[in-house]
């Protein structure tokens, strides 16, 4: 039994407790102090006003707002020449199988072990049928460079058939 001005004692508590009346007993919100890359108000406005016009979920209207234009966004090529990309780059087709991700790229990157020499493509989707068309390039590519492709070894993704070995 802990001594009687011990600092965790019932009695302590109520002074504390008694202490903080004085004080809001409230909830503190959760936002934070400052938000430093927070929207403007014209991009919040615009967000808002589709969201309530088309009825879409953040995640269906990112798809429209996270467009990265050909040839690379102002963050990687500078912002006068992402411009020109932007102004350059039709609106993505949708195919009717999917509704490609919008704002995201997926890197397929296929790589010889034993000279390191590497194969890679950027696509907007993650299907099974753009991986295996992404594999067969690569080994035309490959071949015509003189590797002779021996086994494929995949990482666990779920656009990867998985077949058994013979």
């Amino acid at each position: 039994m802990p001594h009687a001005n011990a600092a965790l004692t019932p009695r302590h508590r109520l002074m504390v407790a008694r202490d903080l009346a004085g004080e809001s007993m409230n909830d503190r919100s959760s936002r934070p102090k400052t938000s430093p890359k927070k929207m403007g108000p014209a991009v919040t406005k615009r967000c808002v006003s589709l969201r309530m016009r088309l009825r879409e979920r953040p995640v269906q209207l990112a798809a429209r707002l996270g467009n990265i234009p050909d040839g690379g966004g102002w963050r990687y090529v500078g912002r006068r020449q992402g411009e020109r990309n932007r102004a350059a780059t039709p609106d993505k087709p949708k195919s009717k199988w999917h509704n490609p991700k919008l704002g995201y790229a997926f890197v397929r990157t296929v790589i010889d072990d034993h000279s390191c020499v590497a194969y890679t493509e950027v696509h907007d989707d993650e299907t099974a049928v753009t991986a295996v068309a992404v594999l067969h390039r690569a080994v035309d590519w490959l071949a015509d460079r003189g590797v002779t492709i021996e086994r494929v070894l995949s990482n666990n993704g779920e656009a990867y058939p998985v077949t058994p070995m013979a």
